[in-house]
């Protein structure tokens, strides 16, 4: 056994007894002992990295997906093919252990970004987005069909329309576990036997009986309504499952509720009625979206960034890529 001591890689390779192989681990364990290398300092740069380029790349694929995936689809899912390649290709230097480990990392980011985008997406910013796309309405009349605004995002209603708090109803879904509090949305024209199509909402905002205090119900001034979307105005069929329906369901059981309590007129099919949040400001309901979708997005990133950085400084820092001896046999 024998030790190179205070040789130079050089002179130990320049060696003609010294072969190719036992020249490379010999460079390798002089640098070691010579603390030429200085394998902390670089251990912590090559952990600095391996944190900030695969969160870079999770962080394109999530703003890709929030900003773009609604009017972009194809885009957003070329963009994502095309750093799924580079991540996979960095991760085939098998023998180049820092871009190996770069390569899968990213590879991760990437695809939890996309995860973590569709799930933003599909649970806020689908709404946002839709609420941008669908149709505007102003001097709507409680008393009209609801199907004439069938692609309404938004209702501006006539001056004289109000909400019927005398007749709400709070029930309590067992599904959704809240209270799902409905109110008639009434105009002077419309007499008792009238079918009412405008339903104010509201989660936890009522008392079981006569008491609607949800969003602006409470505002004199307000007269505006930001339409509930149902999944099938938002997604194809075959998406539907990936879209909250947002207390739907239990907003139609309150309906029924409220119908045996008040005997109120409603459609036999209630599909023909609409749930409204009663606002004095749709667009900042609406915002409301962007901004839960703003902090969703946030918190991912959070989680993420410790995830990877503790895996960065496992692999940078205290992972090697193998035991170094003092002494080798040449």
């Amino acid at each position: 056994m024998q030790s190179y001591g205070s040789q130079t890689p050089n002179a130990v390779c320049g060696d003609s007894f010294v072969t190719s192989a036992n020249c490379t681990v010999a460079r390798d364990v002089l640098e070691q002992e010579t603390g030429s290398n200085d394998s902390g300092a670089k251990g912590k740069v090559y952990a600095t990295v391996m944190a900030i380029v695969p969160f870079f790349f999770f962080c394109m694929q999530l703003a890709t997906v929030f900003l773009f995936y609604h009017k972009y689809m194809v885009g957003t899912f070329i963009a994502f093919a095309v750093a799924v390649v580079v991540a996979f290709a960095l991760s085939l230097f098998k023998h180049e252990r820092k871009l190996h480990y770069i390569g899968i990392l990213c590879n991760f980011g990437t695809l939890s970004g996309q995860c973590i985008g569709q799930y933003v997406y599909y649970s806020t910013m689908i709404y946002y987005y839709s609420y941008n796309d669908m149709g505007k309405y102003t001097n709507v009349g409680a008393s009209q069909p609801a199907l004439q605004f069938a692609d309404a995002g938004m209702l501006l209603f006539t001056s004289d329309t109000r909400v019927d708090s005398t007749r709400a109803v709070g029930f309590r879904s067992i599904k959704e576990a809240r209270n799902m509090c409905v109110a008639p949305i009434v105009d002077p024209g419309m007499g008792e036997n009238a079918k009412i199509y405008f339903w104010a909402v509201g989660i936890n905002c009522c008392e079981p009986r006569a008491s609607f205090n949800c969003d602006s119900a409470q505002d004199s001034t307000a007269r505006s309504g930001l339409l509930m979307l149902q999944p099938d105005m938002l997604v194809a069929p075959s998406m539907e499952w990936a879209v909250s329906p947002d207390g739907l369901e239990g907003f139609t059981e309150a309906v029924q509720a409220q119908n045996k309590l008040f005997a109120s007129q409603v459609p036999d099919d209630l599909n023909k009625i609409r749930f409204v949040r009663w606002t004095k400001d749709p667009i900042k309901l609406q915002d409301e979206y962007w901004y839960h979708g703003i902090h969703l997005c946030t918190l991912w990133s959070l989680v993420y960034f410790v995830l990877n950085t503790v895996a960065a400084i496992y692999l940078g820092v205290y992972k090697k890529g193998g035991p170094h001896k003092k002494e080798i046999e040449v």
